[in-house]
């Protein structure tokens, strides 16, 4: 079923209060507002939820709270939201989905990308409030290019919970989102019980803040990797930092984690998807190590090629190769390699032609000894028809 470009206070598309259990598979929810208030699509209050199925939330726009989802349960509640689409959301708080719950909530193999909040929380807000009936487990899922104004340009997580986030990716914010400046950390979590694993972070400039309220050394930390994206390079090292103080009278720990990246300069290029890669392993939280796995720097551009935004191409009748990180050119017979600028690639070949210094034609295609270009098989045979036709 379709909800489509519906307006309402809250709620734009569903509104329940009290409801008992709320069922949704494969619907699609887009261009709804909450005008007044919260969830722009849906605005759930009750016991127990259940979004599955290839549901897709799209565009959908909350003056206050949760652009795609509010969601408020009450006391033993239970959500579970499963391959869900969620995207191009707005709100204040929580832009994706917006979480308020006494019990449980599971989210698995749901991606949530371009939500835009202009305060908290880009993808996700999630706040709850009982350590004794919480459990929030997070697995599977793709947070790619959310934003957001004050904190978490991906995720939010505040009050008091057991949270369980792994096997999911947390990929580049996108900057020029919002007008303004957006939040430079990408998830802030407020928490007791945490446990974060198989988790990558690819962004151009990443900051994670995690505030960790330590009972009894409940906080589990592994694997956590983080990237640099296509055609960037590291320009300041990774930076780990602790410091301790107390929140409501208990000891509590502070963890953050910075580093920036940037694409290549004018004029130079890097091949590496991966040029600097991290994996932090923290111990028991006394101490943050962090292991370089990839570390690869920007490069002259060589002559014969053009280089841009980081990436490297060929000029007009140039072929390139690849010899361990570098690229190196030759000049190309006429008609062989790429002939207009700018080509697509550092070995782009002209029609028909492939192999080394393109110098071979592709099948179904013949060489024109008049022309030196690889002909295609039909545009050959119709050449040799009326040369046939006048030796008959």
């Amino acid at each position: 079923m379709k909800y489509l470009n519906s307006i309402s206070g809250s709620g734009g598309a569903i509104y329940t209060a009290n409801l008992h259990l709320l069922n949704m598979y494969n619907n699609i929810f887009s261009n709804n507002i909450a005008s007044y208030q919260n969830g722009g699509a849906i605005y759930f209050e009750g016991f127990r939820m259940n979004m599955n199925h290839k549901c897709t939330l799209s565009r959908n726009y909350a003056k206050s709270l949760g652009g795609g989802i509010y969601m408020n349960g009450k006391e033993r509640s239970y959500a579970m939201i499963s391959q869900v689409q969620v995207k191009q959301n707005r709100a204040n708080d929580g832009a994706g989905l917006y979480i308020s719950f006494s019990s449980n909530v599971g989210i698995n193999c749901v991606s949530l990308v371009y939500d835009i909040a202009y305060k908290t929380g880009g993808a996700l807000s999630l706040f709850v409030t009982s350590i004794q009936k919480t459990s929030v487990f997070i697995s599977h899922c793709d947070f790619i290019r959310n934003a957001a104004k004050h904190s978490g340009t991906t995720m939010s997580v505040s009050g008091i919970t057991k949270l369980s986030l792994g096997d999911s990716k947390i990929e580049d914010t996108s900057n020029g989102i919002i007008e303004d400046q957006i939040a430079d950390n990408m998830v802030s979590f407020h928490t007791v019980i945490l446990s974060l694993y198989n988790i990558s972070f690819n962004t151009t400039t990443g900051e994670v803040n995690i505030l960790v309220i330590d009972f009894n050394n409940l906080v589990q930390l592994k694997t956590i990797i983080f990237i640099c994206p296509y055609f960037t390079h590291l320009v300041d090292e990774m930076r780990t930092s602790k410091s301790q103080g107390c929140q409501h009278g208990v000891l509590c720990s502070s963890y953050r984690v910075a580093y920036k990246c940037m694409l290549c300069k004018q004029n130079f290029y890097i091949l590496h998807t991966e040029s600097w890669k991290s994996e932090l392993n923290p111990n028991k939280f006394n101490t943050l190590t962090a292991r370089i796995i990839t570390n690869k720097s920007c490069l002259e551009c060589p002559p014969g090629g053009r280089c841009k935004n980081g990436r490297i191409s060929a000029l007009p009748e140039y072929w390139g190769f690849k010899i361990d990180d570098k690229v190196k050119f030759m000049s190309c017979p006429l008609e062989y390699c790429c002939q207009k600028s700018p080509c697509k690639s550092y070995f782009q070949c002209n029609t028909g032609r492939t192999g080394h210094i393109c110098s071979q034609c592709q099948q179904e295609y013949y060489l024109d000894l008049t022309s030196n270009k690889c002909i295609h098989n039909e545009k050959c045979n119709s050449k040799l028809v009326l040369p046939l036709l006048l030796l008959s």
